[in-house]
């Protein structure tokens, strides 16, 4: 499906699937070691806390998935 519509060849889907996997696992690392590190320091966040750390990394991962598998890279020459 996204390698038909995006007109990208296989070899370049899974690469790009690949660094989406790759994505989700640190995601889940920077939240579990956020959470982890708050309970360590003795300031256990609230329910609501939890829940919003898992959804701002959530979103950050997302769109980070997206910008990869659009094949998305940064224009260097209009910072010059």
């Amino acid at each position: 499906m996204w390698s038909r519509s995006l007109q990208r060849d296989n070899r370049g889907f899974c690469v790009r699937l690949a660094g989406g996997g790759v994505l989700v696992l640190v995601g889940n690392v920077v939240r579990n070691t956020v959470l982890v590190a708050a309970q360590a320091a003795g300031a256990a966040l609230p329910p609501w806390g939890h829940e919003a750390v898992g959804l701002v990394v959530l979103a950050l991962v997302c769109g980070a998935i997206a910008w990869v598998m659009a094949g998305a890279r940064p224009n260097w020459s209009d910072a010059a």
